[in-house]
């Protein structure tokens, strides 16, 4: 004869494992689609120096313009160096003055005799910078300031991604009837130490 105690808790374990089957992947899926936002890349662009730079020789980036100098001093002039110094000198001296300049980018001197500069703005907003130069030693690796990303924003219908408010509900729903059934198990087993006293 089947024991009624028996079949309740195979009733109720059944029930719990398969609440646990629906909600597991809802609660992966949703650590899943958190775990892959994209954050937001800067763009950058890198100018290499083979040789010295020139008087009248200037570098662009963006709206600012930095001309090189026979030691004219000045915001966003740039000293070629006695005896029109070398390709070293020459980058040093362009990636001091944009730091001390630029309110687009900032610039890092990569001790190869060429910097990289970075906008300051996040996301795709400096890709659209422009980099251009008249210098016979010295190139851009681009025409533009390449590379950066527009992060995600939290939107379900721009990152497809990213739940849904339903899918969001379901997941609470799910957690909330867990919750119920465990509940609901504990009076159970509750009842049945009191049924065997």
């Amino acid at each position: 004869m089947v024991n009624a105690k028996m079949v309740v808790v195979i009733t109720v374990a059944a029930l719990v494992i398969l609440v646990l089957l629906a909600v597991a992947p809802m609660i992966g899926s949703t650590i899943d689609d958190v775990s892959n936002i994209q954050d937001n890349v800067q763009a950058t662009g890198t100018l290499t120096f083979t040789g010295a730079s020139a008087v009248n020789n200037i570098v662009n980036i963006s709206t600012e313009t930095y001309t090189f100098t026979n030691g004219t001093g000045g915001a966003f002039n740039v000293d070629v160096g006695s005896d029109a110094g070398n390709a070293t000198y020459s980058n040093s001296q362009l990636v001091a003055e944009i730091t001390a300049n630029s309110t687009l980018v900032t610039a890092v001197d990569n001790t190869d005799d060429s910097l990289t500069v970075t906008s300051v703005l996040s996301g795709t907003a400096g890709n659209a910078y422009g980099t251009t130069d008249n210098l016979t030693n010295a190139a851009w690796g681009a025409t533009t300031l390449t590379g950066g990303i527009d992060g995600s924003d939290w939107n379900s219908n721009a990152n497809s991604d990213l739940n849904s408010p339903a899918q969001s509900w379901i997941t609470f729903v799910g957690l909330i009837v867990l919750a119920f059934l465990a509940v609901i198990i504990g009076l159970v087993i509750r009842a049945f130490k009191g049924m065997g006293e």
